[in-house]
């Protein structure tokens, strides 16, 4: 998980973060609409990795929930 999903979090955040310092430094909004755009595509992006990433680890641990509530007889 480490190895691929990480990075793509890491990536799109980067990118989800250069909007908001283009848009911290300058007035000019002509490409505004375009960003906005990109940076939808980047947040849906950045939450199917991280929806992954919520099942992966869903996965992995859910036999151990299972065996810490199996009753004890």
């Amino acid at each position: 998980m480490r190895k691929k999903l990480l990075p793509d979090i890491y990536a799109l955040t980067d990118l989800i973060l250069d909007f908001n310092d283009k848009y911290l430094a300058t007035d000019d909004l002509s490409s505004v609409s375009i960003d906005l755009s990109n940076l939808g595509e980047h947040l849906a992006q950045r939450f199917e990795v991280e929806d992954n990433m919520v099942n992966i680890l869903h996965s992995a641990h859910y036999q151990q929930v299972l065996i810490a509530k199996k009753p004890i007889n």
